[in-house]
């Protein structure tokens, strides 16, 4: 699979990185010149609904959307990952684990439909008592007894604060009023 992002002045309409997957090379033209035949990534903001509060800031979703364009319009490679495989990058990358090679990267969790304007899966966990699905782009802390994942914002703690809230054992409120009720001491618990 060759992922690859266009020339921006071969589509003027857009002001950022178009974002596609090149499914086969021809030279179908009648001046001889090759024609790539491309499936389109897209971004939340062009998708039915728009781009929501959880979308991450890299986000697109690979679609049934094809074209064929002409092969000068191709920029460069870049990488779309899994939102598990670019969280890791991205970690590694800000901890000084691995060098930034410079190629842009992304990540997708849903597909888009684009004939049907529908996300498949139509559904994606939700975590947090927001019940927003995860973001890489917002830090997050896991309680130690139900496991579910909070952002900083919802628990009112900052993101300068969530390795001091995990060292402790971070439970949340919920957890904490059970304990609580059943006579135990409750962990570190915000809100």
């Amino acid at each position: 699979m060759l992922l690859l992002h266009l020339l921006s002045h071969d589509f003027p309409l857009c002001t950022y990185v178009q974002v596609a997957k090149i499914e086969q090379i021809s030279s179908r033209k009648a001046n001889g010149s090759s024609v790539v035949t491309i499936s389109w990534y897209y971004r939340p903001e062009e998708a039915h609904g728009g781009r929501k509060s959880y979308h991450g800031r890299d986000e697109l979703f690979p679609s049934d959307h094809y074209d064929d364009i002409n092969v000068q319009s191709v920029e460069g490679p870049c990488r779309v990952l899994t939102r598990g495989e670019y969280t890791e990058a991205t970690e590694q990358v800000a901890n000084g684990l691995k060098e930034d090679d410079g190629i842009p990267c992304f990540y997708t969790c849903v597909e888009y439909k684009a004939a049907k304007r529908a996300f498949h899966p139509d559904r994606i966990d939700v975590y947090c008592c927001c019940n927003m699905p995860y973001n890489p782009d917002l830090d997050m802390i896991q309680c130690t007894c139900c496991e579910d994942f909070f952002h900083a914002a919802c628990i009112g703690a900052t993101n300068e604060e969530l390795p001091y809230l995990s060292n402790l054992g971070f439970v949340c409120m919920e957890c904490a009023m059970a304990k609580e009720a059943a006579g135990a001491l409750p962990g570190t618990y915000r809100k």
